[in-house]
């Protein structure tokens, strides 16, 4: 391990921790065994189109409201601003999803007035006016689907480039993402780098 070579040149390091999605791996890191290529390549995953709004008033008391609605393709809304006190209500707004289902390439206008009427379901006071801010991003590589046997599945976080691991959040399996989750695997993961 020399480093990682971007656009701007080599950055020179003996140790690399890969964080990427695993579906990225084995373009990113031509030098892998093509074995082990396959082994990230297989790791299936769901896309996400994350929505986030800024309210003048807050949802609801709640950091998480689950949503079981037929019609809604929402499974919750998280408001962070439940979590830690905030000047205005943060609301964000997950949609799970294969990214070749057809909500993933709406516009984004079109998902955010849906999320909105979502919203009112839980705060019918809830009005356009209220809207600070709002923003969409899409993730092609979100959650991993773990299909039974899944842990046998993934490839071990060493690679057998000496200095580099790779690890997502498939790692965390049995446990679902998580903050948690993430520390722990960090610590796993800088005490075996060495």
């Amino acid at each position: 391990m020399t480093g990682v070579e971007t656009a701007g040149g080599l950055i020179e390091a003996e140790r690399v921790i890969s964080t990427v999605p695993t579906p990225y791996v084995s373009r990113l890191i031509p030098d892998l065994p093509e074995a082990l290529k396959a082994q990230y390549d297989a790791i299936p995953n769901i896309g996400i189109c994350c929505l986030v709004f800024k309210l003048r008033r807050p949802l609801s008391p709640h950091f998480w409201v689950n949503l079981s609605v037929p019609g809604v393709d929402i499974p919750g809304l998280i408001e962070f601003s439940n979590l830690r006190a905030m000047e205005d209500a943060v609301v964000y707004v997950p949609y799970y999803m294969p990214t070749s289902h057809e909500k993933f390439s709406w516009p984004d206008e079109r998902l955010l007035a849906e999320a909105f009427e979502a919203m009112r379901l839980v705060q019918p006071a809830l009005r356009r006016e209220d809207v600070l801010g709002e923003r969409v991003a899409r993730l092609r590589y979100a959650q991993p689907i773990c299909a039974p046997d899944f842990l046998r599945s993934l490839p071990p976080v060493q690679t057998p480039i000496a200095g580099l691991q790779v690890a997502d959040t498939c790692f965390y399996y049995p446990e679902d993402r998580g903050i948690a989750e993430s520390v722990r695997l960090g610590r796993q993961m800088a005490r075996e780098v060495g």
